[in-house]
């Protein structure tokens, strides 16, 4: 049996009645837009809606960015992410497009999530170690074991 021990709240599933703000992080893919929804749907049930944020987490250049081809629009994936948002309910001003980081005097610093993976590593300090090994593909071994000083 799963351990409840890493939920606020007792059970196997958390109560969302017992969180100020909920929060899904989206990436413009199938696989988001149906967590978003099955996000939404719990929420409302329980009549917590008003507290949804939803946030994308750019991958900057590498990002699928939007095109026209053949007189049609083909959103970027952040135009995506948005568009689910919408579609889920949130309302537009509680979705966030993260890009920038404090830089520690006052002003941001561009970043993007690939540059923060480089500068530090794959592994991050607020995860649990369970959580940081079970995101790890089990087909092929990891080329280095060297941890980042920030989750060391």
């Amino acid at each position: 049996m799963p351990s409840t021990a890493l939920t606020i709240t007792p059970g196997p599933v958390p109560d969302l009645t017992h969180y100020d703000i909920i929060c899904g992080n989206l990436s413009g893919g199938a696989d988001s837009r149906v967590m978003q929804y099955l996000l939404m749907e719990a929420a409302r049930a329980v009549g917590v809606a008003d507290r949804m944020w939803t946030f994308h987490a750019t991958l900057g250049p590498v990002e699928w960015p939007g095109v026209t081809f053949g007189g049609r629009r083909y959103p970027s994936m952040s135009e995506l992410a948005a568009r689910q948002s919408r579609e889920s309910g949130v309302l537009r001003s509680r979705h966030e497009r993260t890009k920038t980081t404090n830089d520690g005097v006052g002003g941001n610093e561009p970043q993007d999530l690939l540059t923060h993976i480089a500068a530090y590593g794959y592994s991050c300090a607020w995860a649990p170690r369970t959580a940081q090994r079970a995101g790890r593909s089990r087909s092929r071994k990891p080329r280095s074991r060297r941890r980042s000083s920030v989750c060391a």
